[in-house]
């Protein structure tokens, strides 16, 4: 049981640490509390290969869900929420889809879609690259290039809107 609270610059400093010393090639963090988005925002670096998803930004709580008074209610002698949008959407989807086939790129767009309106954020700096990189490389007017394009403007909307808040 951890006796002190984990504050984001061990935490990074941690992860770049591992980062330095090789202990892993990629990593895939999963952060499902209020205001997750704290432990990332400004603080990543992009050169260590973190993929990391969290609940909500910086400055907001995420969405309880299984709470007594939601339209699927917890049983009578919990007064508690038993889960997070978030968490929940993930879990379930993993439930019902080919984890051998989905990319986390597809798996954190269908998370957050269904968990509007909590503000669901990545932060993964390759993605980005990627579509960029998709867009200049291809023939103008090709659907790949404005798949690219359009998903690029997406994750860019994204971002300035949950960096605005």
């Amino acid at each position: 049981m951890p006796t002190t609270d984990l504050r984001v610059e061990d935490f990074v400093q941690e992860l770049i640490a591992k980062h330095e010393s090789n202990s892993y090639k990629k990593m895939v963090i999963y952060i499902d509390a209020n205001e997750a988005g704290s432990m990332f925002e400004g603080h990543l670096p992009n050169e260590i290969n973190v993929y990391a998803t969290t609940s909500s930004v910086a400055n907001e709580s995420s969405i309880g869900f299984y709470c007594p008074d939601s339209p699927i209610p917890t049983p009578p002698e919990y007064e508690v929420c038993l889960g997070d949008l978030y968490s929940i959407s993930w879990m379930e989807d993993s439930d019902i889809s080919d984890r051998s086939s989905k990319t986390l790129q597809q798996k954190y767009s269908f998370v957050r879609e269904r968990s509007i309106p909590s503000h669901v954020t990545k932060y993964d700096y390759v993605y980005f690259r990627y579509l960029k990189l998709k867009v200049e490389r291809a023939p103008y007017g090709l659907e790949d290039q404005h798949n690219a394009q359009k998903a690029l403007e997406v994750e860019i909307a994204h971002k300035k809107k949950t960096t605005t808040m």
